[in-house]
């Protein structure tokens, strides 16, 4: 019909998916071995390459290897490349289900390809099929917490492809009994030919994206947060305070900024050792993150000090949010736990073009007022309290 030898589709479909394969491999050695699901993506992409092999000398070999062989490690490697996505969401994969499905339709196939020749009945079979692990996978991405352009780019494909092959069965069971794969040059077919041949790239690069913007997000977060306690890291910290206060700068709101110093924080360590130390900052992290709210910002200064901004906060509240960190950490051995204290310093300014190194002066000159003053308790820059 256009005059297309689909073998060079077919062709095509080989190239980039052994091209696919030695990328997929070559980024699992060098990915850290918690984002999953590399291999079974490259895995999939061999797989899908020998398929499309056997399919292109089809005119060349028997009917075991030409179609039945072919079509059932096509649709092995598409319940591949869904396995890959649960694995690297995160997902049970359910591999019984998956060999099952795959053994299923093998079975399913013995009789249109070997007992009564029907290229219709085994398009429908492997269709259906391979259209239902598509439509898993996109499913599989819904799920995702987290997604961005990529994670939409590689549903979208994995829906489409979907949509191509139910299109093509409902042309192919209005198609006479007499179509044979060697005269088949419907329309759709050709659409088909060439949906299989850019899925397959499309997918792979989506998948490839999708993994790489997950080792981004590997990097980011250990650049930007303590490795410890996953607060702001003393830097990260520091940036994002600086734009805070420029923002309250231009909005006239006030803002505060506690220092903490977990008390006594060396005895811990010589008592305990460094694990026992290690767990007292993470259970202070905890508590802290209780009574602090969603969008202020928390970080690691250095030690056992960490710091507070309280963006849209006077000094009465910022008092009132470091009696609240006093009493919850002074209630830290009730459990059984390592018992601890902190002491605080606050410090409330209305920005007028300070950083935040001029604000935590402030707080830090507090702070030791604080330990001078007998510690578990928090003291102001202006006015002196106690905890309650």
């Amino acid at each position: 019909m256009l005059g297309i030898d689909p073998r060079s589709f077919i062709i095509v479909t080989t190239c980039l998916g052994f091209l696919c394969a030695c990328l997929c491999f070559i980024l699992r050695r060098s990915f850290p071995r918690d984002i999953e699901g590399i291999t079974e993506w490259g895995t999939a992409c061999i797989v899908l390459v020998v398929a499309s092999a056997l399919f292109a000398s089809r005119q060349h070999l028997n009917i075991f290897f030409g179609s039945y062989l072919a079509n059932v490690l096509f649709v092995a490697g598409i319940a591949l490349m869904h396995r890959s996505i649960r694995k690297f969401t995160a997902q049970p994969y359910r591999q019984r289900l998956e060999t099952a499905t795959v053994l299923a339709m093998a079975a399913l196939l013995v009789w249109p390809t070997f007992v009564h020749d029907d290229y219709r009945f085994r398009i429908v079979i492997v269709s259906v099929v391979n259209a239902c692990f598509f439509l898993a996978s996109a499913f599989a991405i819904t799920r995702m917490s987290a997604k961005g352009f990529v994670e939409y780019f590689t549903q979208f494909i994995f829906v489409a492809t979907a949509l191509v092959l139910a299109v093509r069965c409902g042309v192919t069971l209005l198609a006479p009994n007499t179509l044979q794969p060697l005269t088949n040059t419907s329309f759709i077919h050709y659409v088909y030919l060439a949906t299989t041949s850019f899925s397959i790239l499309a997918l792979s690069l989506g998948f490839i994206m999708m993994i790489n913007r997950r080792l981004q997000q590997r990097l980011e977060a250990a650049a930007f947060h303590d490795g410890l306690t996953g607060v702001f890291t003393r830097t990260a910290f520091f940036d994002s305070a600086n734009m805070e206060l420029a923002r309250c700068h231009r909005s006239g709101d006030k803002v505060s900024l506690l220092i903490i110093d977990l008390d006594d924080f060396k005895s811990i360590n010589d008592r305990f050792g460094h694990l026992g130390g290690d767990g007292v900052l993470i259970d202070f992290v905890n508590r802290t993150r209780q009574v602090l709210r969603s969008h202020d910002l928390f970080g690691r200064y250095g030690g056992e000090e960490f710091v507070a901004l309280l963006p849209v906060t006077d000094q009465k509240q910022a008092h009132e949010v470091a009696g609240r960190i006093c009493a919850i950490c002074q209630r830290s051995g009730e459990a059984g736990a390592t018992a601890f204290t902190v002491s605080i310093g606050v410090a409330t300014v209305q920005p007028g073009g300070e950083d935040i190194g001029a604000i935590l002066a402030q707080a830090d000159a507090a702070l030791y007022r604080a330990k001078r003053n007998g510690k578990n308790r928090y003291e102001s820059h202006v006015v002196i309290s106690t905890a309650a």
